[in-house]
């Protein structure tokens, strides 16, 4: 029997040890070097939180669909599943 799940908890703020950074563009202007940071969270803190709102047997990941846009880039299309009263909920995006 599933527990109630309360999917406001998946909305809480990530523990700052979650949160890891990468170099997103950079630049030289003169002498000196620019970058434009991006914060994520780790794949590894996803899960987790969907395993301790939803437990391990009520999520999942939807295989990725890749569209090649051109030569060269692409785009892939990744959902998550919820279980919800019994019925699968997928949310998709794009990258």
């Amino acid at each position: 029997m599933n527990k109630e799940i309360d999917l406001s908890k998946l909305a809480e703020p990530f523990e700052e040890s979650d949160v890891e950074w990468r170099v997103s563009r950079a630049w030289l202007k003169g002498s000196k070097v620019y970058c434009t940071c991006l914060a994520y969270c780790t794949a590894r803190a996803i899960q987790k939180r969907l395993d301790d709102v939803c437990g391990p047997e009520n999520w999942r990941n939807e295989a990725m669909t890749v569209h090649e846009l051109r030569t060269g880039p692409i785009a892939m299309q990744v959902g998550i599943s919820i279980r919800i009263n019994g019925e699968w909920i997928t949310k998709y995006d794009v990258s």
